[in-house]
């Protein structure tokens, strides 16, 4: 009875760490509207940097994040083929933008997006969140930065679909 009892339990354990392995592959949460308005609070009083990559539009900096190990925010954009059938499937042009926050050591979180890709989504912020970056500086001191990034998934020669990165 005991050893049956033993094999129940281990069995459960690992089942349970099975599950546990697959939920802990790397998610990409995005923060709720009502979190996204305190940026803008704190970009506004001067507490947080702003940068718009497409638009080239900054607040509250003196030299802009970059990309380590990489030209430009546009280099490490990595399209899977997932997207790749959403954005087929949809047959039109889209358009994402997202918004994050890299902190004043180089790390991308707090992922916003302003213009909703749907599957496509978790893409571009796995896009960000895997790479290290030099934050901005401002008065000589790293400084925590909200950047906006825009991608536009399009159509081109007979149904092949070209990313091209703003």
């Amino acid at each position: 009875m005991k050893l049956r009892q033993f094999f129940l339990q281990a069995s459960l354990l690992l089942f349970i760490g099975i599950i546990g392995c697959k939920s802990s592959q790397p998610t990409y949460e995005f923060v709720e509207p009502t979190e996204r308005v305190g940026w803008q609070q704190k970009i506004q009083n001067g507490d947080v940097g702003f940068y718009d990559v497409r638009q080239e539009k900054t607040a509250n900096i003196d030299s802009l994040p970059k990309v380590k190990e990489a030209p430009s925010f546009h280099a490490v954009v990595d399209v899977p083929n997932s997207c790749i059938k959403h954005a087929r499937q949809s047959r039109q042009k889209m358009v994402g933008k997202v918004e994050f926050l890299i902190n004043k050591k180089g790390q991308a979180d707090n992922f916003f997006m302003l213009k909703d890709v749907g599957e496509c989504n978790a893409a571009l912020a796995k896009s960000f969140k895997e790479v290290d970056y030099k934050p901005a500086i401002s008065d000589g001191e790293p400084v925590a930065t909200v950047v906006h990034f825009t991608m536009i998934f399009r159509f081109v020669n007979q149904g092949l679909m070209q990313k091209s990165v703003n």
